[in-house]
């Protein structure tokens, strides 16, 4: 079986866990599509693949290396496989999978995964050790006393008018509103680890949200690439998260049953969307 890789790293890993899953569950080789991050490739938005960053498996081809396999096999079979809706899960994608089945979509809902849970986070493991940057935060916040992680998303968000008009930024209110349900529900003397694509406007804001009682680091910068932002994600007790792929898996990969993770109520702008399966449900929307 084939699973198409688009977009961020966030959305890689939700594609990689889908593909795992199903491979598992159907006994299938597994091959991922790496042909949007090929050089010139015009077939989607310019991004990096990061999950050769992980313990992953399966083969990643590219379509030039292939020798078009994918266009060939897409024209044989005469169909490709996509979820219904993006944040719903589609149990016909189990149902209808077959070895030769290619795959394209988001597949954003942890029920694709969840059964293998433990596989799916020792496969989003480092395969090297955390750069010195990475391990300097990381040590820190293993000596910390209660570390959230908070994810601020901008970027695209503000930039890109597509992905402004369909998830746009989540603002200083929803901030404030999870940093007060987390003192709420295990004190201010906690701190706050900030990553976001827009730093210096978090530095810029962020303190007139945080109670003076409680700690902020800003972790981001130049030093620190992506991957290794969702592994310190990771290793915070608590979290909040934006209306991103990428934090949610910051959160996720947390094993902890005690932990408490703080997500937006408003995912994306449009209404008719059904998000209610965007996060498990024991996360707190607010």
């Amino acid at each position: 079986m084939i699973v198409k890789l688009k977009g961020g790293l966030g959305n890689q890993m939700f594609q990689y866990a889908f593909g795992r899953a199903v491979s598992l569950q159907k006994k299938y080789d597994l091959v991922f599509d790496i042909s949007a991050y090929e050089e010139n490739s015009t077939r989607d938005t310019k991004r990096t693949l990061a999950l050769n960053k992980f313990n992953t498996k399966g083969i990643f081809v590219s379509e030039k290396k292939g020798g078009g396999v994918f266009t060939r096999v897409i024209q044989k079979i005469g169909h490709v496989f996509s979820p219904l809706q993006p944040y719903l899960f589609d149990k016909t994608a189990f149902e209808n999978a077959r070895q030769d089945s290619y795959f394209e979509g988001f597949w954003q809902n942890e029920e694709y995964f969840v059964a293998i849970a433990d596989i799916i986070r020792n496969d989003f493991l480092p395969k090297e050790l955390l750069s010195g940057a990475a391990e300097r935060v990381h040590e820190r916040i293993r000596v910390t006393n209660d570390p959230i992680s908070l994810h601020i998303r901008r970027g695209d968000y503000i930039q890109d008018k597509r992905t402004r008009d369909y998830h746009g930024p989540l603002d200083l209110t929803y901030y404030k509103k999870a940093i007060d349900y987390l003192e709420e529900k295990i004190g201010c003397h906690f701190s706050i680890f900030v990553f976001s694509d827009d730093i210096e406007w978090a530095k810029t804001h962020m303190h007139s949200v945080v109670p003076s009682c409680a700690q902020i680091i800003y972790v981001s910068d130049n030093d620190i690439p992506d991957y290794e932002e969702i592994l310190l994600m990771r290793t915070c007790k608590h979290h909040i998260i934006a209306n991103s792929s990428f934090s949610w898996w910051g959160a996720w990969l947390n094993s902890s049953k005690n932990k408490i993770v703080i997500a937006p109520k408003q995912w994306v702008k449009n209404p008719s969307i059904d998000i209610s399966q965007v996060t498990p449900p024991d996360w707190i929307k607010v």
